[in-house]
């Protein structure tokens, strides 16, 4: 079941309707988030979109709107106007499901509707209710996962089974990630010894301590990896 034919509510104008479906799965929205371009997703869908890139194009057709994490808003007036829906039928009729009533009872059902059929996009493995397969989602094996390094410059996105092996046959080339980043912050530490001390450099300087300390703790680790 798709479009409207979750909704009931005959009163509701065609264009009140287009606003209240995700762009992703043409469900009423659950979450709804709206991204730049104006298009709106569920708050899951939209993850899965995203997956693990920063960014990629809303997948409207014709729209070429990059979504940025920074660009994702939750839509608190569509939600406002969803929970004003008081008789709102289950996706999951086709399948056999009976359930009807008011949105926020709706967005609570179908976290247990078990005439639900969710397919991981990744393993393929398909599940009953919501709750089931977001459990799954966040540590499916075959779910792609950036390098644990990716925020001190490892870009590398790779399957969760095989991350363990990524971080092995690279800990050269993180090592060297991470000596860089050290040797940076040593000379800025000169630089800035040099420099009078001001209320306005203490911040910083706590910032660029603890940023030390987290390279010290991926240091070791790598280290570690290396000597097992």
């Amino acid at each position: 079941m798709s479009n409207f034919d979750s909704l009931s509510c005959h009163s509701i104008s065609f264009e009140m309707q287009q606003n209240f479906l995700c762009s992703f799965c043409h469900h009423l929205l659950v979450d709804p988030k709206v991204i730049t371009c104006g298009h709106r997703y569920c708050s899951l869908c939209l993850k899965k979109i995203i997956k693990n890139d920063e960014s990629t194009i809303c997948i409207v057709d014709n729209c070429s709107q990059i979504i940025m994490n920074d660009g994702i808003y939750k839509d608190f007036g569509i939600e406002n106007d969803l929970k004003r829906l008081t008789d709102i039928i289950c996706n999951n009729k086709s399948n056999g499901c009976s359930w009807q009533g008011n949105y926020m009872s709706y967005k609570e059902h179908l976290q247990i509707c078990t005439f639900q059929r969710i397919q991981c996009e990744y393993c393929s493995i398909t599940f009953t209710n919501q709750v089931l397969y977001e459990q799954h989602y966040r540590i499916c094996p075959k779910a792609l996962v950036s390098c644990p390094l990716k925020k001190f410059g490892c870009d590398t996105q790779i399957r969760r089974e095989d991350l363990e092996d990524h971080i092995l046959s690279s800990s050269v080339e993180h090592l060297q990630i991470l000596a860089d980043i050290c040797s940076s912050f040593q000379n800025q530490s000169i630089t800035t010894n040099l420099q009078p001390l001001s209320i306005h450099t203490i911040p910083t300087s706590i910032s660029e301590n603890l940023d030390v300390k987290s390279l010290q703790n991926e240091l070791i680790k790598q280290t570690q990896m290396i000597e097992q």
